[in-house]
């Protein structure tokens, strides 16, 4: 039962991800927007370094915007910190960084 909830969890938060990115992609929402909407996903560990947070979040909203990074990729990375935080995990910010490297060839 817990493994369902915490599943439906996970799930809810790549949608919710997914259209705050989707609404900044169209022009809805600003970087500035975005970013706003985007930190109230990360609670936990997060909550401890919020201008690190939001510096993260600028640089990957940017990364997106000149298309140095794949929506898919974005949103992936921004669920898996997100969850990382929650979990009161410190590397959430590790994943957030990695997200601005260049992706491996395969």
């Amino acid at each position: 039962m817990f493994f369902m909830k915490k599943e439906s969890a996970q799930q809810g938060l790549d949608i919710n991800v997914g259209r705050v990115l989707e609404m900044f992609q169209t022009g809805i929402l600003d970087p500035a927007q975005t970013s706003e909407a985007l930190m109230k996903f990360f609670t936990g560990e997060a909550q401890k370094d919020l201008p690190g947070l939001n510096s993260a979040l600028a640089a990957a909203l940017e990364a997106l915007d000149k298309g140095q990074v794949t929506p898919s990729r974005t949103r992936a990375a921004l669920v898996d910190a997100a969850g990382a935080s929650e979990r009161h995990e410190p590397n959430y910010a590790d994943i957030l960084h990695q997200l601005l490297e260049p992706a491996p060839v395969k």
